[in-house]
């Protein structure tokens, strides 16, 4: 039993310690990345879905600029926060 004790202690010592160093990489290592100067091959349409449904894989195809069509719809009105608060206190 003690022998399995210290195993276990050992392994997560290990463990930790090697999830500890494997954190402690360079930042500078890592390449920098400017999305700005990809270059653009032709233009598609985006698909737009509601959730949870998500649009299809784009694969491994050169960066294109999307078009979004969406309408845009503003409603006014006056937030009545009274009849909000008296919902709650009844529940």
């Amino acid at each position: 039993m003690k022998n399995l004790k210290k195993i276990i202690k050992n392994v997560s010592i290990v463990a930790l310690v090697s999830v500890t160093l494997a954190g402690c990489g360079n930042p500078s290592e890592k390449a920098v990345v400017d999305y700005s100067k990809i270059a653009v091959k032709g233009t598609m349409k985006a698909e737009l879905t509601a959730p949870p449904f998500v649009p299809a894989s784009v694969g491994d195809r050169p960066a294109k600029k999307l078009i979004v069509n969406m309408e845009i719809l503003e409603k006014g009105g006056i937030l009545k926060i009274k009849n909000i608060l008296r919902t709650k206190k009844s529940e």
